[in-house]
């Protein structure tokens, strides 16, 4: 695929409140992760901002060492945090309506280390975390108020890749690299199979595979298969298109998405294409989140390196030939790491620049909305949910 990029156009922010999807008199609570001070950043620990319209305000804040990643809970109530330290901790943190205060309700030292992810199991009351630094997937069990109470597996992941596997990938030096090659999970997802079968995905950027997992009726996962790349592709992030069931994939270490669509053989999907991810780039390429976009058949990556964003459309398999093309590129700041869609408003966490960029995605295309607002090395962005949307766990 040959990349077609054009330059974002970059519009006043004076239009903003008219035509976002959010309502301008009714703020919408986010937390962030970030690295902190009292880690190897220059944050403070995890923040709640209240975005309105496109100012963000300040509500809270909960000192913690290099809470990277956060997830809230189904009810909204409880506020998880995973730190990226050794060992990990799993924190719980119950935060009230308004946003302005934080309580720890839990901290749980984890097995593993260098925590990057977390996600709700398909077992209710679990969730499960990625630990990018030792190599690992732990699964812990959650108590009724939303606080971790024990870690109920932990899973290294294992090279399964010989020399000669490596070699037929077309890696020059495959005998040294096929019995060192580091784990490294960095996502976990759920995703469906054609059959409907729900699994979880874990994308793992140091052995070039994404593994698939079932879960028992308490909470252990179960292997259910495995997708490979091609060596030194580096799997860090997926996202399933609705409908298709294909699986897009933002590759880190060759700057690529790949697609995988879904077939009635194990394990469910096939890998069909690997693209560029955007314009070719001087120095560093590394893709680092893909998500869909507010418009259907659309889909955004973040990209570290070139600093920015771009926007995909795609279309189900019809017929052999590219799929993915880049439609428009937006500068962010630098080292987008991860971002999150609000209506029509996309949040960047630029984790080096200190800010969280702020653009608008619509017909019009892919551009500045408003002024970025401040974040110290913010790694992560998640909107708080409805209060209503269930008690799973």
């Amino acid at each position: 695929m040959t990349a077609q990029t054009t330059t974002a156009s970059q519009r006043s922010a004076t239009d903003l409140n008219a035509s976002s999807d959010l309502a301008s008199d009714t703020p919408l609570l986010l937390a962030t992760g970030c690295y902190s001070r009292t880690g190897t950043g220059r944050g403070v620990g995890v923040e709640i901002l209240a975005l309105t319209g496109t100012s963000c305000e300040r509500r809270g804040s909960f000192e913690a060492a290099d809470p990277s990643f956060v997830l809230w809970s189904h009810d909204a109530r409880v506020l998880l945090a995973v730190t990226e330290t050794s060992p990990s901790h799993l924190l719980a943190i119950a935060v009230d309506p308004s946003g302005g205060e934080l309580q720890l309700i839990g901290d749980l030292d984890l097995v593993g280390s260098g925590a990057c992810h977390l996600e709700h199991g398909l077992t209710p009351g679990t969730v499960l975390v990625a630990h990018y630094g030792s190599g690992a997937v732990e699964t812990v069990r959650l108590g009724a108020d939303g606080a971790p109470v024990e870690t109920i597996d932990h899973r290294p992941q294992v090279s399964s890749a010989s020399a000669s596997d490596v070699a037929e990938a077309g890696d020059a030096d495959a005998d040294a690299d096929a019995a060192t090659r580091q784990a490294h999970p960095h996502q976990i997802v759920h995703v469906r199979r054609p059959d409907g079968t729900r699994l979880l995905a874990v994308p793992d950027l140091g052995l070039d595979r994404i593994d698939l997992f079932r879960q028992d009726p308490r909470g252990v996962p179960i292997p259910a298969g495995r997708l490979n790349l091609p060596v030194g592709s580096g799997p860090r992030h997926l996202v399933q298109v609705p409908g298709s069931g294909e699986l897009l994939v933002a590759c880190e270490l060759n700057g690529t998405i790949a697609l995988f669509h879904p077939t009635d053989a194990e394990p469910g999907w096939e890998l069909t294409e690997q693209v560029p991810g955007g314009a070719p780039a001087d120095g560093q390429d590394a893709p680092s989140h893909i998500a869909l976009g507010p418009e259907p058949g659309t889909m955004l990556m973040a990209r570290r390196g070139p600093d920015t964003l771009v926007r995909c459309p795609y279309e189900p398999l019809t017929q052999h030939g590219s799929r993915i093309r880049v439609l428009e590129e937006a500068a962010v700041g630098a080292h987008p790491r991860h971002f999150t869609v609000c209506g029509d408003l996309v949040l960047v966490a630029a984790q080096e620049a200190d800010v969280i960029t702020v653009l608008r995605c619509d017909t019009d295309g892919l551009g500045t909305a408003g002024a970025p607002f401040s974040s110290a090395s913010v790694t992560c962005i998640a909107p708080r949910p409805a209060r209503d949307a269930g008690g799973r766990g």
